[in-house]
């Protein structure tokens, strides 16, 4: 996206096992446990990424950090907003949750405006997603969700993924899903 001239941001919100730092090399001294233990703003521990994407790193290895309670989610609410006041803020963010459906995971989904699904070809993985997205939905109201199928052979196979997962929204759910297709040239 900043190939189009978007200023991306990145959240690692797998707040106990981050590793978007690692993929990108870089080595944040500060990362969002000092946010939500009050010690610094969101705007301290943002990290310059690759590209000019703006990294806001996690931690790996604090427990306590898997399942925030409601004070520590709205602090981060406020940091945001706190942030989107002081600073230029990013075109998109994209927020990079953990697998699964804790409330962490589902705390992040509900207050993006847009919800990606990724998943892969194996079963275990599409029925990730799809106890994700029933989740979301019956407890949550979530009714629009967009899926990426990486990790395959060709587009081909991503398509018949999409449509095994779709199939089965429809069916028990009664809500269907739109597919993200990405063709990347190596």
């Amino acid at each position: 996206m900043k190939k189009q001239d978007k200023d991306v941001m990145i959240l690692d919100a797998d707040l106990g096992l981050s590793n978007i730092d690692i993929l990108l090399n870089l080595s944040p001294r500060y990362n969002i446990q000092h946010v939500v233990n009050s010690e610094m703003t969101l705007k301290d521990i943002v990290v310059d990424g690759p590209h000019g994407i703006k990294i806001i790193p996690a931690s790996s290895g604090v427990q306590e950090l898997t399942a925030l309670d409601e004070f520590q989610r709205l602090k981060l609410l406020e940091e945001f907003d706190a942030y989107d006041n002081a600073t230029a803020v990013a075109d998109v963010l994209l927020i990079d949750t953990a697998a699964g459906i804790s409330g962490n995971v589902a705390f992040f989904c509900i207050a993006a405006q847009e919800i990606v699904i990724v998943t892969s070809p194996e079963p275990t993985a599409i029925t990730d997603a799809y106890a994700l997205i029933k989740v979301l939905f019956t407890r949550y109201q979530e009714k629009e969700f967009h899926v990426i199928v990486n990790s395959v052979k060709s587009p081909e196979e991503g398509f018949e993924v999409f449509k095994k997962l779709s199939m089965v929204t429809e069916r028990f759910l009664n809500i269907s899903l739109d597919y993200f297709f990405f063709f990347f040239l190596g």
